[in-house]
């Protein structure tokens, strides 16, 4: 029985060396259930022994990708006795991949059963890829040709376009049906100021085949110019032919333009920018300045006062007038700062403006003195109501009256407007001053921005006010502008508002609290003892009774022995602060209900929220307003 399959074998052996030397093939055999018996050529090209490739081992040589689809070949091909074939990547010898064509022919015996199997298996590597080649290279021409990015021209030595994609008809705003007419010539398509350079291409193509890439223009029927970029080459037939590749350069174009607007902004934005940095630092320097003005005065008068008993009228009254000063300076600043960044909610009424004026007036009335014409006013026949903040209406009035004033000769014209135009409340503020530059008008709402900025300037003041006219007044959803013919010719302001429709029912007027209040207990919690006593000696010359203390447990204790009808309590105390304070008092009922009026030196409208919450009835700023202190302590002077 061996020596039959041995001689078999060898049969078989011999057989196939013949076919395999005859086709270049690797050749096998495999037995009837397809397990692989002999492959002469397999060891000497993948390397695996006999013992390795023998069964179903000879799937270990194959690319891992293609083993399954190798191995369900296989089997299929057994189960149907029938050819199979398949096409594997096989790893040679050295560790390369290359694509085989293997094949499986079932052998029957005389039976009509599969006696064996022969394996055939061929080298297609080198046609397999350059198939693969020819598709990828047929694709990306077909992608190229069908793309709607570029265009393409099957063109003529004689100007006829022979054929030409969808995207160059686009571009040229052609039809097809013109294509296929024939009467489409590229030197009419083209514009006639680039024809020499068409020529010249065409004439680079004889010479080389190829033309170097041109930018040139279309002409579309409707007379629109499309910047193409075109190279060309030939098929190197004759008459000449050939193909040009044509790109839309519109996006292109257009982007350079934006970039070199963008190019132009930028460089507007970076003068702009260096600009408002000299402004900066120029305002800071100013800010210095008039800052220590104001402090340098309070301090020379209080040295004097403490030498000279006689000059202390005198010397109060300088300190007097520069510590408003340092206040105003302060209260610009913070509220430049609160509305730029949108902290500021308005507490809008309905008011009218000619009161806004008359306040607006009376807090002027200082600088006005002296003047020769004084303030030429003038006012609506009817009442003009707008809805606003009042404080802060009437803060833009006070600003540019402040402004006329500072910058206007004293003999000479200051008026101030106010009508009703349509729908809206207008206010204007004219001059006769020194007027405005008119490269300075569209800055002069800016920040920082001031027309002089000499630190030996007559004028005081940060030039804040018309930056906090402009935010306030588009705030209350107006308008500000300013005109002047120039320098030395005046100038003139004019806010714009929206107007309330006129009501029957006549403008209420609020109540003034009269002088003769009785005299109140009152009990100042501050830990700064100048503080503290000098609001204290303020109190007491308006009548009333005041117990100073320097913490909150002190005010606790104090509170609880004189039962005082107000408190003013710091925020900022040692021990318990203010907020603790409130909260305690508020939650003793056998303190009553005195009035508790939280001081600090902060404003915020979070301050003020938290000041109410703890139980304060007010909040009042530092340097505390001695006439709103009043209209405060006017509540607890009233009779219940």
């Amino acid at each position: 029985m061996s020596s039959t399959f041995e001689e078999r074998l060898h049969g078989a052996e011999s057989r196939l060396q013949a076919i395999a030397d005859a086709m270049g093939a690797i050749l096998g055999v495999a037995d009837a259930d397809g397990v692989m018996l002999h492959a002469p050529r397999w060891e000497e090209f993948t390397g695996q022994t006999p013992d390795q490739y023998r069964g179903l081992g000879w799937l270990d040589a194959l690319h891992p990708d293609d083993r399954l689809a190798a191995a369900e070949s296989w089997q299929a091909a057994i189960r149907d006795a029938a050819v199979g074939v398949a096409e594997v990547r096989v790893r040679r010898r050295d560790g390369t991949y290359l694509w085989m064509s293997g094949r499986v022919v079932p052998v029957f015996d005389e039976a009509g059963r599969v006696r064996e199997w022969l394996v055939a298996v061929q080298d297609i590597d080198e046609a397999k890829r350059a198939a693969e080649q020819l598709r990828a290279s047929e694709m990306r021409l077909r992608r190229i040709v069908d793309s709607d990015m570029i265009g393409i021209v099957f063109w003529e030595a004689t100007g006829l376009v022979a054929d030409a994609n969808d995207a160059f008809l686009e571009m040229a705003g052609r039809t097809r049906e013109e294509l296929r007419a024939g009467s489409l010539d590229w030197r009419v398509l083209v514009s006639a100021d680039r024809l020499a350079s068409h020529e010249h291409a065409l004439e680079e193509i004889r010479s080389r085949g190829t033309s170097a890439p041109i930018e040139s223009l279309l002409v579309r029927p409707d007379g629109r110019r499309v910047p193409i970029l075109c190279a060309g080459t030939t098929f190197g037939v004759e008459p000449l032919e050939g193909v040009t590749w044509v790109l839309d350069l519109s996006e292109r174009k257009r982007i350079e333009r934006e970039r070199e607007e963008l190019l132009g902004l930028a460089e507007r934005a970076r003068r702009e920018a260096e600009t408002a940095n000299r402004a900066k630092d120029e305002f800071l320097a100013m800010l210095g300045h008039e800052l220590r003005n104001p402090l340098a005065a309070v301090r020379h008068a209080l040295a004097a006062a403490r030498h000279d008993d006689s000059l202390r009228a005198r010397a109060l009254a300088i300190a007097e007038r520069q510590s408003e000063q340092l206040t105003r300076l302060i209260d610009d600043l913070l509220d430049v700062a609160r509305i730029t960044h949108g902290r500021i909610p308005l507490r809008e009424e309905r008011v009218g403006l000619g009161h806004l004026i008359e306040r607006a007036l009376e807090a002027t009335r200082g600088l006005a003195e002296g003047r020769a014409r004084g303030i030429e006013l003038s006012l609506p026949a009817e009442p003009v109501e707008v809805m606003a903040d009042p404080a802060r209406l009437e803060q833009v009035i006070v600003n540019l009256l402040v402004n006329a004033l500072k910058y206007t000769p004293s003999d000479g014209r200051i008026a101030l407007l106010a009508e009703r135009e349509g729908s809206e409340a207008v206010l204007r503020v004219r001059d006769s001053g020194i007027g405005i530059a008119a490269d300075m008008l569209p800055r002069v709402f800016d920040l920082f921005a001031q027309a002089d900025r000499s630190l030996d300037r007559a004028k005081s003041g940060l030039g804040l006010g018309l930056t906090l006219v402009k935010r306030i007044v588009e705030l209350h959803r107006g308008r500000v502008e300013v005109r002047s013919p120039g320098v030395g010719g005046g100038s003139e302001f004019c806010v714009r508002l929206p107007a309330l429709a006129p009501v029957v029912a006549p403008e209420a007027t609020a109540p003034v609290a009269g002088s003769g209040r009785a005299p109140l207990r009152m009990l100042v919690v501050e830990d700064n003892p100048d503080a503290a006593g000098s609001l204290g000696m303020l109190l007491e010359l308006k009548g009333h009774r005041v117990t100073t203390v320097p913490d909150g447990l002190a005010a606790l204790a104090a509170a609880r022995a004189e039962r005082p009808d107000v408190l003013l309590v710091d925020i900022g105390l040692p021990g318990i602060d203010g907020y603790e304070v409130a909260r305690r008092i508020r939650q003793d009922p056998e303190l009553g209900e005195p009035l508790l009026v939280a001081l600090t030196g902060y404003g915020r409208d979070e301050d003020r929220r938290r000041a109410l919450a703890a139980g304060f009835d007010q909040l009042l700023v530092k340097p505390v307003d001695l006439g709103r202190l009043d209209a405060v302590l006017a509540r607890a002077a009233a009779p219940s």
